[in-house]
């Protein structure tokens, strides 16, 4: 009775919802300590398990076979889903970075329209009592402070670039007009790199696979280095993936591909098809089909210096005009082109597009492709002028670096 009594007493001092309450916040808390302890009770069973697993004993046990395997595949998908909430926290912090930026330029905007507002009331009273005309005022100190407050308020027009509006192509197809934000004509339209530098991106960047195909030779050897470090240049601010293909019976090739791949940021591709064929269109297109999570599809030479601008500028083309595909523009021969004119055509072999529109229009290597590009396609590509705006200086230096990457190390 002495053992019940006290319990008794503090029930009769709380009503039934105190009790009830007091009864849920005690069930909760032992559930949680129970799931604690459970959580480290398991992880150390686990680690046990483990331990005797690894054994040389025991490990060759169809059941510690099955298990070690289960486990490897459970540290795994704990290890992505670290590195996909990494990437959550980082796009929220990207954007939240941008809100902020763009609060505070609103409110340096009113701060500064305040400002105006205020200096035009000093001066109208102070000319007021001086007796001088409205028309000295309007005639002069107006037109510098609006002049001071377009140069205040420009930094927000500058374009924002969404990936969305490039995905959206496939419902637009037959509306040849959105894709003329760019040039305002339904044929190729044409940007410059100038114009693309002051662009920034909001929201998701897309991440881009380079497709490139190469044989084994003395001088592959000599330019898979180069070729590897001009890609590892690429400034471009999203994920990006280069896919090597080779032909599966070109023993040599896939040696010297494995001394680069790592399977994520490089990645080895073994084409079927015939090696007297090889590399043929088919071969890039399953390169392509093999990459990692690629939004972007870029045809990538590997004979060639590509500038560490390209990606970055390509892609960002493709959300600033809204059209899913693009073409860098050729540099002039000698004697082909005036100094003004700087360029000619688009180059199909620079061609990058969203993923989708280059498993429907990617044929390399194929004549007909060349003129589907110029013409039925032509309102869904732009062209990009990498030369447009320091010709001299970009030149010079491009031409250093790519003849560094035919033999010799760059000097950039």
């Amino acid at each position: 009775p002495g053992r019940l009594g006290a319990p008794h007493a503090d029930v009769s001092l709380s009503t039934p919802e105190e009790r009830h309450a007091r009864l849920e916040a005690d069930m909760a808390r032992m559930k949680s300590e129970h799931a604690a302890w459970q959580h480290n009770f398991d992880d150390k069973v686990t680690a046990t398990h483990k331990e005797l697993c690894e054994d040389p004993a025991r490990r060759d046990r169809p059941d510690c076979i099955k298990f070690l395997a289960s486990l490897a595949r459970t540290e795994h998908g704990k290890h992505r889903e670290l590195q996909e909430a990494h990437q959550a926290s980082r796009e929220v912090l990207r954007s939240s970075v941008g809100q902020e930026a763009r609060a505070r330029a609103q409110v340096l905007e009113k701060q500064f329209s305040e400002i105006v507002s205020e200096r035009q009331a000093w001066e109208a009273e102070l000319l007021k009592q001086y007796g001088i005309g409205e028309h000295v005022r309007h005639g002069h100190h107006h037109h510098t402070s609006a002049k001071a407050s377009e140069q205040i308020v420009a930094p927000q027009d500058a374009d924002q670039l969404h990936w969305s509006s490039v995905e959206s192509w496939p419902m637009n197809r037959r509306l040849r007009g959105s894709f003329q934000k760019a040039s305002g004509h339904g044929g190729h339209a044409v940007l410059h790199r100038e114009e693309l530098r002051a662009a920034r991106w909001a929201g998701r960047i897309p991440k881009v696979a380079c497709v490139s195909a190469f044989k084994s030779s003395t001088a592959a050897k000599i330019q898979m280095k180069y070729f590897v470090e001009n890609f590892r240049k690429q400034t471009y601010e999203g994920s990006m993936q280069l896919v090597l293909v080779y032909n599966h019976n070109d023993l040599e090739a896939a040696k010297l591909v494995q001394m680069y791949a790592d399977g994520s940021y490089i990645k080895a591709v073994a084409a079927q098809s015939e090696e007297a064929e090889f590399p043929a269109t088919t071969d890039l297109r399953y390169g392509a089909w093999a990459a990692d999570g690629a939004d972007v599809v870029a045809s990538w030479a590997f004979d060639e210096w590509h500038h560490p601008e390209r990606l970055s500028m390509q892609v960002r083309a493709l959300a600033f005009s809204s059209r899913p595909a693009c073409m860098l523009r050729q540099q002039a021969a000698a004697g082909e082109a005036s100094e003004e004119e700087g360029s000619t055509g688009p180059s199909e072999e620079t061609l990058l597009g969203e993923k989708e529109w280059m498993r429907e229009h990617w044929h390399p290597w194929l004549q007909e492709q060349s003129a589907v590009l110029k013409s039925a396609q032509a309102f869904q590509v732009v062209e990009l002028d990498m030369l447009a705006a320091g010709r001299g200086e970009d030149s010079s230096r491009d031409s250093a670096e790519n003849a560094g990457s035919s033999g010799t190390p760059s000097q950039a």
